[in-house]
């Protein structure tokens, strides 16, 4: 994927802040993480490959 990095701040996004916060648990969040920098990547190209001859489950 190509894109750009954009920085976000969970704090001015609920949706975001609850997300991460159950994803890494209240406790965590709340003492570490809540105040570090993230970011997201807006996408502007992305690329796929497929390989019949590699078979699924195989």
């Amino acid at each position: 994927m190509h894109g750009r990095v954009v920085e976000v701040t969970p704090a001015q996004d609920p949706a975001l802040e609850s997300f991460l916060a159950g994803l890494h648990g209240r406790e965590l969040w709340e003492t570490r993480l809540k105040d570090v920098a993230w970011a997201r990547i807006d996408p502007e190209k992305m690329s796929t490959f497929h390989n019949p001859g590699a078979g699924v489950g195989g």
